[in-house]
């Protein structure tokens, strides 16, 4: 009955055994059946076996393998889980604070741009910085009849 799905319950009503008698008979079962281990745990874990139900369950939902499983618990015995969960905080705000750098640079780089805009446009259009043949700035020497350099050697050496 067990090999058909039939639960022990389901058995006990059936056969009308004891639920004691169905019990073992269903340890025999997995025994027979290969699931020593099953047998195992079921000892083990008989008074506390929803809290491994909702373990197995919560391993099955996040789909961890066995590696991972075994990780986490050797973390956990070494007390490293506290000290993950502080880092793991930390560079989640380590990440905030450059995202809102990010935002504050593109905003910034942004005007710039705007700026540089509105200057080219202000500029005459026969006194362009960039040469239509090549992409980089045209140097233009700077009249020199129009500066006026006045020098006082007073202040020069007044300094001294």
């Amino acid at each position: 009955m067990f090999s058909e799905g039939k639960t022990p319950i389901e058995v006990a009503i059936a056969l009308d055994e004891p639920g004691d008698r169905v019990r073992a008979m269903y340890r025999e079962y997995w025994e027979l059946t290969g699931r020593y281990k099953l047998a195992q745990i079921y000892d083990e874990a008989r008074y506390n076996l929803s809290d491994l139900l909702k373990l197995h369950k919560t391993v099955k939902d996040l789909g961890l393998g066995e590696k991972e499983i075994i990780k986490v618990l050797e973390l956990a015995k070494h007390n490293e889980l506290e000290r993950l969960q502080w880092k793991v905080e930390y560079l989640r705000n380590e990440v905030e604070m450059l995202e809102n750098e990010k935002w504050k640079s593109t905003t910034h780089i942004l005007k710039l741009n705007r700026m540089i805009d509105e200057l080219q446009s202000s500029l005459p259009q026969n006194g362009r910085w960039y040469d239509n043949t090549n992409l980089y700035p045209t140097y233009k020497e700077p009249d020199a009849s129009s500066y006026s350099i006045q020098l006082s050697y007073g202040d020069y050496w007044s300094w001294q």
